[in-house]
């Protein structure tokens, strides 16, 4: 990978780069969700311990029970029908999906407390199932778990913590939801922090001669993770039907709300299991 892409990464906090995060916080235990206290990591700048997206999901998280089929993480793009192939299998053909794993990010305890506070709050408890969190990649293939993770690895040594606020300016309508935006510093470090990584597992800088002919292989993202235009964001509620209700969350989060700030503090990587998030491993940015 070119040394400009990399670079671009780890410029440090003023640099200003091409998009967001899993803020996963801590939370008391209820009946829709698991509580496993995990340590907590190294210190930020003002003291306060960096906590891994989920303390309380540390070894697992579950997922929303209602989630259909067709948004089930898939890794690559879709797999041909057996008819397509002309296999005599095609009544008998199963799809299989491939393990996949997702990336967010790593930020204080305390600003992933606040955070998921609001989603608790008011997200439906009966399809709460994670606290506040902003998701870099959905659908990263188990079959790549070696190249994803040195790729991470290499990228988390290069980059320095930053500070991060989510302010009442970047509340926004979500559907049947409401959402929050970073701060445009921040949002715009962790953009070109994930467009590295996108471009080098799109595969989109591997040689191709004047004619055309193409000497690489290609990209092996899915669909959505492949994207461009990506733009993370805290989802502090979702799949709300009760309209006012959704207001309300509105005119409290843009007008009376205070806003939360943090220090992100590096990547974690969550295998997805069957509707459900085990922890695999924590990625730190440097001091």
């Amino acid at each position: 990978m070119p040394q400009s892409t990399w670079a671009s990464i780890a410029r440090g906090p003023h640099a200003t780069p091409p998009s967001p995060t899993v803020l996963l916080g801590q939370q008391s235990t209820q009946h829709h969700d698991l509580h496993m206290r995990a340590p907590c990591q190294s210190g930020d700048p003002n003291g306060r311990p960096i906590h891994p997206p989920q303390s309380s999901m540390d070894q697992q998280m579950a997922l929303p029970r209602q989630r259909k089929d067709a948004h089930r993480p898939r890794t690559g793009p879709p797999r041909a029908r057996p008819e397509q192939n002309g296999s005599k299998d095609a009544n008998t053909y199963e799809e299989e999906e491939e393990d996949c794993y997702v990336l967010t990010l790593l930020t204080d305890g305390q600003h992933n407390a606040e955070m998921s506070a609001l989603r608790r709050q008011w997200f439906p408890a009966k399809l709460r199932k994670v606290d506040a969190h902003v998701t870099l990649f959905h659908a990263l293939p188990a079959s790549r778990l070696e190249q994803v993770r040195a790729d991470i690895g290499a990228v988390a040594a290069r980059t320095a913590r930053f500070p991060v606020r989510a302010q009442p300016r970047g509340v926004f309508r979500m559907g049947k939801g409401v959402g929050v935006e970073m701060d445009r510093e921040s949002l715009a470090r962790v953009r070109a922090l994930r467009e590295g990584l996108r471009v080098r597992w799109n595969n989109e800088e591997r040689e191709v001669d004047q004619d055309g002919t193409d000497h690489g292989e290609g990209g092996w993202l899915s669909e959505q993770d492949a994207r461009r235009g990506w733009k993370g964001h805290y989802t502090v509620m979702n799949k709300e039907n009760d309209r006012a209700r959704m207001e309300a969350c509105y005119k409290e989060l843009s007008h009376d709300w205070k806003g939360s700030k943090g220090v992100v503090g590096g990547l974690t990587l969550w295998k997805y299991d069957k509707g459900w998030w085990k922890k695999s491993q924590d990625f730190h940015f440097k001091d």
